[in-house]
This record gives C-alpha cells, structure tokens and sequence, in this order.
C-alpha cells in the first residue's frame, strides 16, 4: 500500500512527533522513511535583498544549515535510521511537500499541526493544511501536544474508521485494511447518527436508524474480515459527528484514527470534509486521511 513514508519537518520539536508514528507505520509496511525540510530564499530576496549579493552562496548556506539539522534528527534515531533518508528542497512549502508526494507513487505523508518555531495552534497548521487540501496523496496527520511536556508514544492497537454509509467515505477501507494488517490492529467501524437514540436515556428500543446503522456496519464488516482482519469491532454513537469520534478516540490511548476527506451530505450523512478537519485539529490520535475520489 504504502512504499514510502514522507515525513516533511521544520525545525521544531513539534514537528518531529510524527516521527516514532511514521516509523512504527514503516516498520509493519516495509517502507522507507524519509525526512524533508523546505527553506525559501524568497523572504530574503524580499526583505534583505542588497546589491551585490551572492545569491548561490546565500542558498548553499541555507541547504547546509538545513542538511545539518535532517542528518541530527536521522542519526538520533539510532539503528533505526537504516530505513531513514533526507532530502532537501528549496521552494514554497506546501507546494514543495506536495510536488515530492506526488514524485513516487504510494507515498504516505506524515506530518503534525502546528506552525514553524514550535509555537502551536489551536488551528489546523497553514502548510498542513495546504497539504490536505491541494495535495493528493494519503496523510497521518497528529496535532502538535500544547505544552512541552515530553510523553512516551503509546502502541498502537487500534484503529478507528469513521464512516458515513456513503462510497466515498468508504474509500479509505483498504488503507485501514493495510495498515491494520501491517501493525496488527483491531479495528473498530464507527458511525454517528445525529441527536440522542432514546436507548441510551430512557432504556427504550434503539430507532430504526439505529438498527439500519448496525446492519451497515455489519456488512462492512464481513467484508473486512474478508481481507485477513479478525478482530473487528462495530460502534454506533449518537450526537455531533466530531465530537463523538474525538470523545471516543482520546479515551483510547493506542488508538489511530482512519477517514477520508470528505463524504456525501444529506438527511442521514455527515460531510466528512469538515468533520475530518475538526477531528484531525482537536483529537489527541493521529489521524490517517484518505482524499475521496469524487
């Protein structure tokens, strides 16, 4: 499924979370892994340029400083660094990650949400989000932690496929299978319906809706089984689409969370677009994000 793992850095300690995920990925997929981190000579030639200067020694100093800090990150790694590579690439920065993605065929992304410096948001990362909207290739994308506060990565042990009923959301079923089978994940499919079920207030029968979901899922997942994945779970929750998936997903500590981009809206779906960006800015699990083919 995936060959090679992409894991753009900028500098900071937050963006190198990403980094024991997309080796554990690496590991059970056999894939490389290679760091790469974008410098732009386009904020000096704006701000300092002067006569005279010698733009190529400008850039080679730049492409050093930035080749120094990718061969730290690689050789801290210890021996794992035997499936690690670098590169560095000068250019805009999402434009940058998107182009290599799309350079070699079934390349994951793998990058965290925060903005350069360290200096974490509340929002979605710019360049993070400029990947996940221009770009085609697959993400992990994990929100940056809001302190410094140094925490061991849990092993992963379960995957979270949020899906909607619809084919599109459906599409990221083979990259779970993948990636479960790889890892040897449980997976549990998950659906919200909107409103409360009276099953879970007053003790009454689940509503149609309820039961139709549950045949659904039950569907999906003789179909998973199907692939090789015995241990498959099935969740209905009820409320707001989000924040039901991030209530559940941050109580599971080895959880990962598997969706597409976006999914058909309607009287009994959820627009997955929005609903991914949310759980991809607010829930503590990495997220693996699938593009939908419209």
């Amino acid at each position: 499924m995936y060959k090679r793992v992409l894991v753009p850095l900028d500098g900071s300690s937050a963006g190198e979370e990403i980094i024991p995920y997309a080796l554990a990925l690496s590991g059970g997929l056999s894939a490389d892994v290679q760091l790469l981190r974008v410098f732009s000579l386009a904020p000096l030639a704006g701000h300092y340029a002067v006569a005279g200067m010698d733009w190529e020694k400008v850039e080679e100093a730049m492409r050093g400083e930035t080749d120094a800090y990718l061969e730290e990150v690689r050789s801290g790694l210890g021996a794992e660094t035997t499936s690690v590579t670098a590169i560095t690439a000068e250019g805009l920065t999402a434009n940058s990650i998107i182009a290599e993605a799309a350079s070699q065929p079934d390349t994951l992304v793998a990058m965290t949400t925060h903005a350069r410096g360290g200096v974490v948001r509340g929002i979605i990362g710019s360049v993070t989000d400029d990947v996940l909207r221009n770009g085609d290739s697959p993400m992990l994308v994990l929100r940056s932690r809001d302190d410094d506060e140094d925490r061991p990565v849990p092993a992963l042990d379960t995957m979270v496929v949020a899906l909607d009923g619809s084919p599109l959301a459906e599409e990221v079923l083979p990259h779970a299978v993948a990636v479960a089978k790889a890892l040897d994940l449980k997976i549990d499919l998950l659906t919200v319906l909107p409103g409360n079920d009276p099953a879970f207030s007053d003790g009454s029968q689940p509503s149609p809706a309820h039961d139709k979901s549950l045949a659904y899922l039950q569907s999906t997942k003789e179909w998973v089984q199907g692939q090789g994945i015995t241990r498959v779970g099935q969740v209905v929750l009820h409320g707001q689409p989000a924040a039901a998936i991030i209530d559940l997903v941050d109580n599971l500590p080895g959880a990962i969370v598997a969706m597409t981009t976006h999914g058909w809206s309607g009287a009994e779906r959820w627009l997955l677009g929005s609903v991914a960006e949310r759980v991809v800015r607010h829930a503590q699990r990495p997220v693996l994000l699938v593009r939908a083919q419209d």
